[in-house]
C-alpha cells in the first residue's frame, strides 16, 4: 500500500437505528446501507470515478474505480460503522463473491481511526486471492495499517490458501487487548475453519491502536491503471459485537443470521481421521431463536444417498438430533445435513471424514509408504521405512526422483531438491501443514512432500505380498490436481519404462491444513485396485503440464497406503477357552488381537459380577493368550470371563 499525501476530507456522521449498543446485524435485504459511512478516498479527491455501491440479491457490493494518476494509489474503498469506537471488537461478514483474477485484498477492519486520505490507521483481516506472482494461490492475513499504507512489517499473521471460486465464506475478525484473531469458514461447514490465525501474545504491534471503528474494505494490489486495477468485493450478513459471540463453542460458529439453526455437536467431526464406524453419525442441531426445528425438515445424506429413513430424528426443546448407525469400516465419507425452523430459516452442513481403523495399516500385506521415503542411491530402499528413517539418504536425480528446483529445501534429506516440510513446524508460519499424527508416530519425524510442480516425480520400491491392493494417498491441496501412479521397470537406471496403473484425483482442500485420503482411480474416476507381488517400484508423478503455473506449489503429500483388497480387519473373537490340567492347572483364553490394541480380562462368578480384572495388556501379535492360574476360579461349578478390546 503506497503512502499518500493527506488531503482534507470531511466524513459525515450517520445515526444507526437498527441495532442495540455495540451489537449489530445487517443483511442488507432492505437495499440500503443506512448507518454505514463510505470512505472513497480516490472518488472524494476527484482522481477516480466515485465508488459504486450496489445490493445484488440482498448483498452489499463495493466497487472501487481505477485512478487517473499513479500518485493516487490503487483503487480502494472502506466502509465503516462510525457510531461507536470499540476497544475489544468483533466483526464478521460473508464473502459471497469475488474475482480470483483481480489482484486485491478484501476483508474486515478493526480499531480504525484518523480516517482520511493518506492518514487512516487500523487493523485489517483480509483475503488476497493473488498473493504473489511466482505461484498461484492466495493468503489470509492480519495486518496493521499506518497512514493508509502497509509498513514493511505490516503482516502480523498469515495462512496460505486458495478459496474455491463457487463457494461462499464467512470471515471472522476480533480483538481482545493486544491479541487479534481471524478465521475463515466455508459457509457449508461452520464447525471447522479453513484458516485460523492469531497474532502472537506480546507482539507490540497489537498495542498500536487501542480503539476505533469496525468496517469492510477492498484494496487493489496491482496499481494498474486499467480494468485489472479495480477493487471489487461483495459482503453479506454483517455482525458487530464487542466480544466473540461464539466464544463458548469456538471454533464452531453460528451462521450470523438471527434465528438460523446451527450445528451444536457433531460426531464424527469434520475432517475426522480414523473415526469409529461403530459410533455412527450423531448431530445435534440447536435453534438460535424462538422458532422450533421442523422435524420433517431434518435430512441426512451419506455419500450421495438419503439415509434419513434409516436414521433417528428427535426434536427437542432446544433443537433436534439426528443419528445414523449405518457406517462401514475403512470407508471415505462425504455427508450432508439439512434442517429448517418452522419460520423457514435453514441449515445446510457438509463435511468429510473417514472410518479407517488404524489396525488396517497393520494387516498382513498392508504397506504404508511415507512420501518422503522415496528411493536413494539409484534404486535403493529400506524395508522397514517409517517416518524419519530416510534421514540423510541421497536420491539420484532422474533415477530416484526428478524436481525442477535445484536448491535443497529440507532438514531430512539434506542434499535432495524435493522440499520436505515437517508437520506443524513454523519455519514458514504462513505455510504450516497440519495432519492427524498416527498412533506410534513421532510428530517431529512426520514430513510431507511440498512445493511441488507438474511433471516432478518420485520412485518408491518395496516388497509386496502377492495381492490386489486398494491404494490411498493422504494429501492436501490448494488446487484440484491429479497425481499419476505408474509401475516402473529398470528403477536402478536412468532408462526406466512406465506402466500406468491409475491416478489420485486430489480435490481442493483449500490449504495445507486439511488433509484427506484420495483413492486410486482409473481415468473415468472409478476406484481401482492394483496387483503387486515381490519387489516392485511405484512412481508418483505430479499431474499437469511440466512446471504449470496453475498448480505450482499447491500440493502436499503425507503418505500413501496399500491395503489388500477386501482386507479390512477380522472381527474381534475368542478363538479358544480351555482348562489346563497338570501340576500347574489353569484356564487359558486365546483371542484374535491387533498389535497395539489394549485388552483386559475380567472374571466373575456370574454375568452380573464381572468385577475382578485379571490382566490389562497391550497386544504384540495377531493372537493373544492369557492363562488364569487362580484355582479358586476354575474349581467352582461355573464362572465367567470377559475380554475387552480398546482402540489405542
Amino acid at each position: 500500500m503506497k503512502k499518500l499525501s493527506p488531503l482534507l476530507l470531511i466524513v459525515p456522521a450517520a445515526a444507526l437505528a437498527f441495532h442495540s449498543a455495540s451489537g449489530l446485524n445487517d443483511n442488507f435485504d432492505d437495499g440500503n446501507d443506512d448507518g454505514w459511512v463510505v470512505f472513497d478516498p480516490l472518488g472524494s479527491a476527484g482522481i477516480a470515478a466515485p465508488a459504486k455501491i450496489t445490493f445484488p440479491d440482498g448483498a452489499y457490493r463495493i466497487q472501487g474505480n481505477v485512478p487517473a494518476i499513479t500518485d493516487g494509489g490503487p483503487a480502494r474503498v472502506f466502509v465503516f460503522l462510525q457510531d461507536e469506537s470499540l476497544t475489544d471488537f468483533y466483526i464478521a461478514a460473508d464473502l459471497v463473491d469475488w474475482n480470483d483474477d483481480v489482484n486485491q485484498a478484501v476483508g474486515l477492519i478493526g480499531r480504525a481511526g484518523n480516517v482520511g486520505l493518506g492518514q487512516t490507521t487500523a487493523y485489517v483481516c483480509n483475503y488476497d486471492p493473488n498473493q504473489t506472482g511466482s505461484n498461484p494461490g492466495g493468503q489470509f492475513q492480519i495486518n496493521y495499517v499506518d497512514n493508509e499504507s502497509a509498513p514493511s512489517d505490516s503482516t502480523m499473521a498469515a495462512a496460505n490458501l486458495e478459496l474455491i471460486a463457487d463457494h461462499s465464506y464467512r470471515m471472522i475478525f476480533f480483538g481482545k487487548g493486544g491479541t487479534l484473531t481471524a478465521a475463515l469458514y466455508d459457509l457449508l461447514d461452520l464447525t471447522r475453519p479453513v484458516a485460523l490465525i492469531q497474532t502472537e501474545e506480546g507482539d507490540p504491534r497489537g498495542e498500536l491502536y487501542d480503539s476505533g471503528f469496525v468496517g469492510l474494505f477492498n484494496f487493489a494490489r496491482s496499481g494498474n491503471l486499467d480494468e485489472t486495477g479495480v477493487a471489487d468485493a461483495t459482503f453479506d450478513n454483517v455482525v458487530r459485537e464487542t466480544t466473540n459471540p461464539d466464544e463458548a463453542t469456538w471454533p464452531h460458529i453460528s451462521r450470523g443470521i438471527p434465528g438460523s439453526p446451527r450445528i451444536a455437536t457433531l460426531t464424527p467431526a469434520s475432517g475426522a481421521n480414523f473415526a469409529s464406524a461403530f459410533d455412527g453419525i450423531v448431530a445435534t442441531i440447536a435453534k438460535t431463536g424462538e422458532s422450533p426445528i421442523d422435524g420433517a425438515s431434518v435430512k441426512l445424506e451419506v455419500n450421495g444417498t438419503d439415509v434419513t429413513a434409516t436414521s433417528t430424528v428427535t426434536v427437542t426443546e432446544d433443537g433436534a438430533e439426528i443419528s445414523y448407525s449405518g457406517l462401514s469400516d475403512d470407508t471415505l465419507y462425504a455427508a450432508r445435513i439439512t434442517a429448517a425452523t418452522a419460520a423457514d430459516t435453514g441449515l445446510i452442513h457438509e463435511w468429510r471424514f473417514d472410518t479407517f481403523d488404524i489396525s488396517v495399516l497393520r494387516l498382513p500385506g498392508a504397506v504404508v509408504i511415507e512420501s518422503e521415503n522415496y528411493n536413494f542411491d539409484s534404486g535403493e530402499f529400506l524395508t522397514e521405512a517409517g517416518p524419519g528413517t530416510f534421514v540423510d539418504k541421497v536420491g539420484a536425480i532422474d533415477i530416484d526422483y526428478f524436481d525442477f528446483d535445484t536448491t535443497p529445501r529440507n532438514d531430512l534429506r539434506f542434499e535432495d531438491f524435493v522440499e520436505l516440510r515437517a508437520l506443524g513446524v513454523d519455519s514458514q508460519p504462513e505455510e504450516i501443514v497440519m495432519d492427524t499424527v498416527r498412533p506410534g508416530i513421532d510428530a517431529e519425524d512426520d514430513y510431507v512432500v511440498s512445493r511441488t510442480e507438474g511433471g516432478e516425480w518420485m520412485n518408491y520400491t518395496r516388497d509386496f505380498l502377492p495381492a490386489d491392493y486398494a491404494v490411498y494417498l493422504r494429501a492436501a491441496s490448494r488446487e484440484p490436481q491429479d497425481v499419476r501412479v505408474d509401475l516402473v521397470t529398470g528403477a536402478t537406471t536412468a532408462n526406466q519404462t512406465l506402466q500406468s496403473i491409475g491416478k489420485f484425483a486430489v480435490r481442493s482442500t483449500v490449504s495445507g491444513r486439511s488433509f484427506e485420503y484420495f483413492q486410486l482411480v482409473d481415468d473415468a474416476g472409478a476406484p481401482k485396485t492394483v496387483s503387486l507381488s515381490g519387489e516392485q517400484t511405484l512412481r508418483l508423478t505430479i499431474g499437469g503440464e511440466d512446471g504449470a503455473f496453475e498448480t505450482k506449489y499447491s500440493l502436499f503429500m503425507n503418505y500413501f497406503m496399500l491395503v489388500p483388497a477386501g482386507g479390512s480387519r477380522q472381527s474381534f473373537e475368542i478363538l479358544s477357552a480351555e482348562k489346563i490340567d497338570g501340576a500347574t492347572p489353569g484356564f487359558r483364553i486365546s483371542w484374535r488381537s491387533i498389535p497395539g490394541y489394549n485388552y483386559s480380562v475380567d472374571y466373575g462368578a456370574s454375568l452380573d459380577a464381572l468385577q475382578l480384572e485379571l490382566v490389562d495388556l497391550v497386544a504384540e501379535e495377531g493372537v493373544t493368550s492369557f492363562v488364569d492360574e487362580d484355582a479358586t476360579h476354575f474349581s467352582l461349578g461355573s464362572g465367567f470371563y470377559r475380554v475387552l478390546e480398546t482402540r489405542p
